[in-house]
């Protein structure tokens, strides 16, 4: 009996065998660099070691042939060198992944500045057709009888369709376009390829393997503007504690030792968390982050003193301890913005106040008497503060012995929106407004301390200290006291119209402000009286009623 060698069955187009060695004849067609299929060594399990493939200790096809054994097949690839403008020495894999049939290409051999260049070369032939080459006599002669025989072919020029929507990674992660891959780019440091499928675009390198992958995210503008005809007529100003902190503001509360500085502070962040009007003025409820780089546990007693005088189970107030440098970078800076996220995140309330307690112990080895350190600190508040939109930052800073203002270079002076100084008098203390942009100056608030006891230690009470008003000028008052100009003409005119606890109707209230303005445009009297009616609402001086407006006790 014969028997007869069957032939092997041709590959199909999507096979491994036909992606390497078409892989292997479009490189040769080009002739940019030398090919060769190869067979990488194997790790104990029979699958591809690439990690240590070298140009030593691959091997040829076995009789020039592609492996009947599965193992090596898959371990089958493509070695490159001479690669134009590359080393003589630089040698590259050209793999194909398993499980996405994309090629993939690595380096083996020789410094690794050729690694762009290969990238962009054999990305480029892999996706174009090779140039075409005058035939031999021979071949001409070939094609003729074969276009005479043969049925007429599709045209295919093997050039596969441009996928636009690598562009935008293009333009992130750099490389080169052919067909519907993106070949050179590079993520994270490592090089590869980056193609679209079903689920999303895919990024393969032998580093690191195939994972999703997206655009980085888009870069903040540098610069916002406001064209002055978009500005708005009435730009109310937003406020943590009416009159003193503001929104998206940067301020500095500074004391000297034993002034109560941080306990006022402290007593300020606790009526922001619970929303309770401080000392007379209202307050914006919200997230408060107390950066406690000094003396973390007793301002945890502290609030817990607050806690239990004032009734409170809980508020969105977190204590944050550890050691912080803001001088020498902005790693700490970023490191307090993602802690704040996360806590509002928790908390489910946005943060409103971040209190950094104290400079000297953020201030990393920087030197606070030089302009160039304390530049440094304040471009980290700024980046904390723009980090955490709609927050108020305020850093607790020692005077010097003078106390007159905090220590060190005066860029803080004047970077911060608003400064305030902790005293100590005879009957108590005294935060004062020393300095602001926009707000209230003199003294914002009279204050003494009481203790309270939160726990007990070897049978000795440990107190701590409650923030306790002061006898003196209410903060109603004082507000009343430095209402200026149409506010101050409309709470005057309201006064006398709102008499004994009466209330008077808005358009009577509005004609008696109007009256006191004789020739001035009907439309600019309106703005300002809108404008001074909803400020004296919002301070409380003014309430609206059923009937009209009146006014409150904070006034009489």
């Amino acid at each position: 009996m014969t028997i007869t060698a069957q032939p092997k069955p041709t590959p199909s187009l999507d096979s491994r065998e036909s992606l390497i060695f078409g892989i292997y004849d479009r490189l040769t067609d080009h002739g940019h660099c030398t090919a060769d299929v190869v067979i990488a060594p194997a790790k104990n399990n029979g699958q591809p070691d690439w990690e240590n493939t070298g140009p030593a200790n691959v091997s040829a096809l076995p009789g020039d042939q592609w492996p009947d054994d599965v193992d090596e097949a898959n371990r089958a690839c493509v070695i490159v060198s001479n690669v134009d403008g590359c080393d003589r020495d630089s040698t590259f894999i050209v793999m194909v992944h398993p499980e996405t049939g994309v090629p993939g290409m690595f380096q083996i051999n020789g410094p690794d500045i050729d690694r762009d260049v290969a990238d962009s070369i054999v990305g480029r032939d892999l996706g174009n057709r090779p140039p075409k080459k005058e035939p031999t006599k021979l071949q001409a002669s070939l094609q003729k009888l074969s276009r005479e025989l043969a049925a007429p072919v599709a045209a295919n020029d093997n050039q596969p369709d441009f996928d636009d929507r690598l562009v935008p990674f293009l333009e992130a992660y750099g490389g080169n376009i052919r067909g519907t891959t993106l070949f050179g780019a590079v993520v994270d440091n490592n090089a590869g390829q980056i193609w679209f499928t079903d689920n999303g675009p895919l990024f393969f390198s032998q580093r690191a393997g195939v994972r999703h992958i997206d655009l980085p995210p888009k870069a903040k503008d540098r610069f916002t503007f406001d064209w002055f005809g978009d500005l708005d007529e009435d730009m109310p100003k937003e406020e943590i504690v009416k009159g003193a902190f503001g929104v998206d503001e940067f301020t500095m509360i500074s004391g000297k030792p034993g002034s109560g500085k941080s306990v006022i502070t402290t007593d300020l962040a606790c009526h922001v968390a619970a929303g309770k009007s401080w000392h007379g003025r209202p307050v914006k409820q919200g997230l408060v982050i107390y950066i406690a780089a000094e003396r973390k546990a007793l301002t945890k007693r502290r609030m817990r003193a607050f806690r239990k005088h004032h009734g409170i189970d809980d508020i969105p107030l977190a204590v944050i301890g550890g050691m912080l440098d803001l001088t020498s970078g902005l790693a700490d800076a970023k490191a307090i913005i993602q802690t704040v996220k996360a806590a509002e995140e928790q908390s489910g309330q946005k943060c409103v106040w971040v209190i950094v307690d104290t400079l000297t112990r953020v201030f990393g080895p920087g030197d606070q008497n030089t302009s160039k350190d304390m530049t440094k600190f304040v471009q980290a508040c700024d980046t904390i503060r723009e980090g955490i939109s709609g927050t108020h930052l305020t850093v607790i800073h020692h005077t010097g012995w003078v106390g007159d203002r905090g220590k060190g270079a005066i860029d803080l002076d004047g970077a911060v929106d608003a400064s305030f100084l902790v005293k100590k008098e005879a009957a108590g203390y005294i935060l004062e407004c020393d300095g602001t942009n926009d707000g209230d100056e003199g003294i914002i608030a009279r204050f003494r301390m009481e203790g309270v006891q939160v726990g007990e230690m070897d049978g000795e009470p440990t107190m701590a200290p409650v923030v306790v008003p002061a006898d003196a000028v209410t903060a109603g008052e004082r507000l009343v006291a430095n209402i200026k100009g149409h506010k101050a003409k409309a709470l005057d005119v309201i006064r006398k119209l709102a008499t004994e606890g009466k209330t008077a109707p808005q358009g009577l209230w509005r004609s008696a402000f109007y009256a006191e303005y004789p020739g001035v445009d009907t439309n600019t009297l309106k703005s300002r009286f809108k404008r001074a009616k909803d400020s004296l609402v919002d301070d409380g001086l003014v309430i609206e009623a059923d009937d009209g407006f009146g006014v409150t006790g904070a006034d009489t």
